[in-house]
C-alpha cells in the first residue's frame, strides 16, 4: 500500500511537470482526442539542465495498465513493439531540444487508453497520457 502511495505521489508532481534533480517532464493534463484512422501526436517534452548527447537519451513509450512497450529510443535507435510496427516515430531532430512526442499512425479501436512517456538522461522520470477516440473518419 505504502508503494501505491508513494507512485500516486510522483505521478501527480509528474503530470504537474516537478523536478526531479534536474530533469523536469510535461504531458497534457487533459485527454488527447484522436479520430480513429487518423494521425496523432502524444506531446512528451523534457528539459534538462544537464548537457547531454543523443546517446545518453532513454526514451521509452508504453501502454500504462499492461505496461508492454510500444516504442524505444535508445543508444541512438528506435524499436517498436509488434503491434505498434510502421506505426509509431519520435521526432528524430527534436530529440535534443527535449521533444520525445510520439506520432501515433492509423489509430485504432486498441489503441485507446493511458500512454506513458519516460525519459532517461541520467535518472528517470514518466508522465502518463490519456488517449481518447473521437469516432471513425469517413
Amino acid at each position: 500500500m505504502y508503494s501505491a502511495i508513494l507512485s500516486a505521489y510522483f505521478a501527480v508532481h509528474l503530470l504537474l511537470g516537478h523536478c526531479r534533480g534536474d530533469l523536469t517532464i510535461q504531458v497534457p493534463e487533459v485527454p488527447v482526442v484522436a479520430i480513429f484512422g487518423k494521425d496523432v501526436t502524444l506531446n512528451c517534452s523534457f528539459s534538462t539542465n544537464l548537457n547531454f548527447s543523443l546517446g545518453d537519451l532513454s526514451v521509452i513509450w508504453q501502454l500504462t495498465e499492461t505496461r508492454q512497450m510500444v516504442h524505444k529510443y535508445s543508444l541512438r535507435q528506435d524499436q517498436q513493439a509488434d503491434s505498434f510496427v510502421n506505426r509509431t516515430a519520435l521526432f528524430p531532430d527534436e530529440l535534443a531540444k527535449g521533444n520525445a512526442s510520439l506520432l501515433l499512425r492509423h489509430v485504432r479501436i486498441e489503441d485507446e487508453g493511458s500512454f506513458t512517456c519516460f525519459v532517461r538522461i541520467e535518472e528517470h522520470l514518466s508522465a502518463p497520457i490519456k488517449l481518447q477516440l473521437a469516432g471513425m473518419a469517413p
